[in-house]
């Protein structure tokens, strides 16, 4: 989570000083669109399989079985 405009309407409920890094999710203006971009959708899809393979997932019919 990204807050902007901290100035203007203050740090986040959340906000703890001791727990920002070296890069903190809170700006004094607009946030920037590189770090939007960067931030938050800079991910890759793991390859995992796509029904999951948590503890309650059914087991995939034999056919869909590599």
């Amino acid at each position: 989570m990204l807050i902007g405009f901290t100035d203007k309407r203050g740090t986040a409920w959340h906000y703890r000083t001791d727990l920002q890094g070296a890069e903190p999710n809170h700006y004094p203006g607009a946030i920037p669109v590189a770090d939007v971009k960067r931030r938050l959708f800079d991910s890759r899809p793991d390859g995992g399989v796509p029904e999951g393979n948590g503890p309650f997932r059914r087991s995939a019919p034999a056919w869909r079985r590599r």
